[in-house]
């Protein structure tokens, strides 16, 4: 049990001292607060009528009364629930007694909230979870849940009861109504409860038949609702609308003046089925009104073809009809009497089969007027695009429409004028959207039309059907006075429903072309002295314009850049200059031709550049389309384009050869592209040439050439390496093995020079040998040199030999090596 802070004598002192309180609009006596009760006795004693008028009753633990008859408030007085629950089967209102439901929670525990729960489900049909018939109930805050049985509301009266009042100040409310009544409101076939809602959370719930907010069915008297803040949440039944009558019941009084308000029901808001709209006033807040029946979203509910009087000078208003109703108007053959959407921002949504603002299906338009404050959009049920969005669906009975604001007409929708109706447009208004205006009458504009669509009796291809609009209704005509007196004069034609172009949301007609001229412009008088039009210029009346066209004298091509990076775009001006040198009449319309590429360039007239050079550009002018040149190709515009980063490197030997010799010098020319395939010079001088260990490397400075000498054998790998890119070519080098002949005399004399014949062949390389070979007779040898320009067969001389057997060979060394890499031997004898 939680700590009760108990009030000291001073505060009863000085609550005692409060006199005059308002409630209710009764002035009540001075409050008395009681000890906090903390039994179930101790409560119902506490709110009889044997109490001090004006005490405040505060709730000391949790109660349960939900097993005792209801409670019954005898006495004006203040409930403080204080953080607790209190749970009651009922509760009663005596007459002219004023209850105000607070949660003062005094402990200071901020995480509790009090609770009061009144659903006398244990009694009988009629009664209410609050019953307020002839009284006044108050609710300030707290958290509140109150169930009425059949025929009662959640808060209010029951079956045929005298009227009462609901004030909601704060707090969170869920009142459920019973069978055939309102979760907040007068119970069946009673009168209208006053319902004002200052702030809260409130969700109301009829239990069938009945409003969420407002009458039951059949009721004597239409609904009393004042919403002034808060967030209400209403739900009438299928008969019922969400605020406002039940079935057969009128929609009384609504009055929404802010707060955040969502209603659905057979009618949003308004009269249930088989009841008018009666008076609905929104002046503030955001409202969202959505039949669920053939009712409208805001208005009549259907089955009846009664008025009422609807009046939006505020706020943000969504209402959607369903099926036969309106969004703002009639349910099924129901008509709106009269719709004054003064100001706010509303939307109107049709239902299936009737108007966004009008008539329900089978009913009439009314009169409906659109303030100067007011901005309305009229869209067409999402089920049947194309259907008529104000006034009615049917082929007459359109009532009338004016407007003085803006009224949007979605694409795909229509405004459908009907003969006998009337349709004003105020100096401040406008017909605006992608929609349509259609239908055949009269049609009164002071004001703006701009939807792109409107059926003129006028236009000549409406066979004389159509709408007659007066006043700001103008036909500008456009000639295009061609320079060449044997060109043929071209007509376009532009009507507009407004002073100007711009408002009126046309285009001024675009220029027919002329071969050697440019347009200047469009001009009242045939020679161009007249005055030129603008999209400001203001009518009134029916008016022609002519071209005014100057001669071309030259055409210019201006490039953005005139250097760019392969990969890079540059972007050109098209001009033309005409015969006084004015270069300022200019069009974009044209092409431009690469002298490496034909270009056919949209009107930016961009070319992406991929080929490295220089790039001559020349430019042909057309109007439009292109369709006639106006002047022969321009003065070429130069554009230089630079190869892009490297993308490649490759090697490649000047002289191709499998294999080459040990000692050899193997030449290579470097080249390199970009990602385009565009060459990249200059690359020995930034490029690192690697080879494997002992051989060597040089690059011509002047040539670029790089040479590669090579000294050892097997297969060696060259590397050439810049940045990130990288290329390498492999050639196997290998040792020379000629091959070596000795031609011998028959005889072989000792103490006399003998010659021998020595030949050395190529060898598996092919190239011509150069080196050393010893010819060793014994243990002494001859050498003989081979150079590049050698004879290959020589004549040796052996010195005289002494008499007896020598061997006799020869041995091949190369240039840079002595190692032996061939031998032929054989035997003489000296005689």
């Amino acid at each position: 049990m939680r700590n009760i802070r108990r009030a000291t004598a001073l505060s009863l002192a000085l609550l005692t001292a409060v006199g005059g309180l308002t409630i209710g609009g009764a002035v009540a006596s001075a409050s008395a607060t009681t000890p906090p009760v903390a039994t179930n006795a101790d409560l119902v004693a506490a709110v009889g009528s044997g109490q001090t008028p004006g005490a405040v009753v505060t709730l000391g633990t949790d109660l349960n009364l939900s097993a005792s008859a209801a409670l019954s408030i005898g006495q004006t007085l203040t409930l403080d629930l204080d953080g607790y629950t209190l749970n009651t089967n009922g509760i009663s209102l005596a007459t002219g007694v004023t209850l105000t439901i607070r949660d003062s929670d005094t402990d200071g525990d901020a995480s509790t909230t009090g609770h009061l729960i009144s659903d006398p489900n244990a009694q009988s049909n009629f009664v209410p979870g609050i019953n307020v018939a002839g009284a006044h109930l108050v609710i300030k805050s707290g958290n509140l849940v109150a169930k009425g049985t059949f025929g009662a509301a959640g808060i209010g009266t029951g079956f045929n009861a005298v009227t009462g009042s609901v004030e909601i100040d704060g707090g969170t409310v869920t009142a459920g109504g019973g069978g055939q009544a309102p979760g907040i409101g007068g119970g069946g076939g009673a009168a209208s409860v006053s319902v004002l809602i200052n702030g809260g959370t409130v969700t109301a719930t009829t239990g069938g038949e009945a409003a969420g907010i407002g009458s039951s069915s059949n009721s004597s008297d239409g609904a009393a609702v004042v919403i002034d803040g808060g967030t209400v949440t209403a739900h009438g039944g299928t008969d019922g609308a969400g605020i406002g009558g039940g079935a057969f019941s009128s929609g009384g009084s609504v009055q929404i003046n802010g707060g955040t308000v969502t209603a659905d029901g057979q009618t949003g808001i308004g009269g249930g089925v088989g009841g008018d709209s009666g008076v609905i006033a929104i002046t503030a807040g955001d409202v969202t009104a959505t039949s669920t029946g053939s009712g409208a979203g805001i208005g009549t509910g259907g089955q009846v073809s009664s008025t009422g009087s609807i009046v939006i000078s505020g706020g943000r208003i969504h209402a959607t009809g369903n099926d036969e109703g309106a969004g703002i108007g009639g349910g099924y053959v129901g008509t709106p009497g009269t719709v004054d959407i003064e100001g706010g921002n509303v939307t109107a949504t049709a239902g299936q089969y009737a108007t966004a603002i009008g008539a329900g299906y089978g009913g009439s338009g009314g009169a409906i007027t659109i303030g100067a404050r007011a901005v309305v959009t009229a869209t067409g049920s999402p089920g049947t695009p194309g259907r008529p969005v104000i006034g009615t669906t049917g082929t007459s009975g359109f009532g009338t429409l004016d407007v003085a604001g803006t009224l949007t007409i979605p694409t795909n929708d229509y405004l459908a004028m009907t003969p006998d109706g009337a349709l004003t447009v105020e100096t401040t208004g406008n017909i605006a959207g992608g929609g349509t205006l259609g239908g055949t009458g009269s049609v009164t504009n002071h004001g703006t039309i701009s939807v792109p669509t409107v059926a003129d009796i006028l236009d000549p291809h409406s066979g004389g059907v159509g709408l007659t609009i007066t006043d700001h209704n103008y036909l500008v005509t456009f000639d295009s006075n061609p320079p060449d007196i044997t060109d043929t004069s071209q007509q376009q034609f532009v009507r507009i429903y407004a002073p100007t172009f711009a408002a009126a949301n046309r285009a001024i007609a675009p220029w027919y072309d002329q071969q050697g001229f440019i347009f200047t412009g469009w001009n009242s008088a045939v020679d161009g002295s007249g005055n030129p039009i603008t999209t400001s210029t203001v009518f009134s009346a029916d008016q022609p314009y002519y071209a005014v066209w100057k001669p071309i004298t030259a055409i210019t091509v201006t490039p953005s850049s005139s250097t760019v990076v392969a990969g890079g775009t540059v972007t050109f001006a098209l001009h033309g200059t005409d015969v006084d040198a004015d270069s300022s009449n200019q069009t974009a319309a044209g092409s431009i031709t690469d002298n490496t590429t034909d270009i056919n360039a949209d009107s930016s007239h961009q070319i992406l550049f991929t080929t490295a050079g220089v790039h001559h550009i020349s430019g042909q002018l057309f109007v439009g389309a292109p369709v006639d040149v106006w002047l022969a190709t321009s003065v070429d515009a130069t554009v230089t384009v630079t190869p892009a980063a490297l993308n490649a490197l490759t090697l490649t030997p000047e002289v191709a050869a499998a294999t080459v010799a040990t000692g050899t010098t193997q030449k290579y020319d470097l080249t390199g592209v970009d990602v385009y395939g565009n060459a990249i010079d200059g690359l020995p001088a930034h490029t690192t040439i690697t080879v494997p260990a002992g051989d060597t490397t040089s690059t011509d400075p002047t040539t670029g050439v790089i040479s590669v000498h090579f000294t050892g054998p097997g297969s060696q790998i060259v590397t050439a390496t810049d940045g990130a890119i990288t290329t390498t070519t492999t050639v196997t080098v290998v040792k020379d093995t000629p091959t070596i002949h000795l031609s011998l005399p028959s005889s072989w004399k000792h103490g006399v020079t003998t010659r021998v014949t020595l030949t050395l062949g190529v060898g598996a390389s092919g190239i011509k040998p150069t080196g050393t070979v010893r010819v060793y007779y014994g243990t002494r040898y001859v050498t003989v040199t081979y150079k590049s320009t050698s004879k290959s067969t020589v004549s040796v001389a052996i010195p005289p030999l002494s008499k007896k057997s020598y061997s006799i060979y020869a041995t091949y060394y190369g240039s840079t090596t002595y190692a032996k890499v061939s031998t032929v031997t054989t035997t003489i004898h000296a005689r």
